[in-house]
């Protein structure tokens, strides 16, 4: 069972999601030193990432976020604050890239 568990549903589709992903990715490098690999797939992601003491998988589709974390011995006092971190952000970017809403037909 992994030490970090957040799910993310959202409305964006595959394309979006994975632009956001990418975001997310870019920001794990330079905030917090993450070594990520983000594979595309037809129907999903997968971001994996890792940094001394944590290895996860951020799992990207059309409609959810999905982030598991394993926490070495040394971090897991801090699992709180480090998964609010992680949904603080995953929200941020999330609220900052909802679609406009669509114009109305005259």
């Amino acid at each position: 069972m992994p030490d970090i568990h957040i799910l993310r549903p959202h409305a964006l589709g595959l394309a979006d999601a994975r632009a956001l992903a990418e975001r997310w990715v870019q920001d794990a490098q330079e905030r917090h030193g993450m070594t990520c690999v983000h594979t595309q797939g037809p129907e999903h992601d997968e971001v994996t990432f890792k940094q001394p003491g944590v290895d996860g998988l951020l799992t990207v589709t059309a409609d959810r976020f999905e982030l598991t974390a394993e926490l070495g011995f040394l971090l897991r006092s801090f699992t709180p604050r480090i998964t609010a971190t992680i949904e603080s952000r995953l929200d941020e970017l999330l609220n900052n890239n909802t679609p406009p809403p669509s114009p109305h037909k005259l």
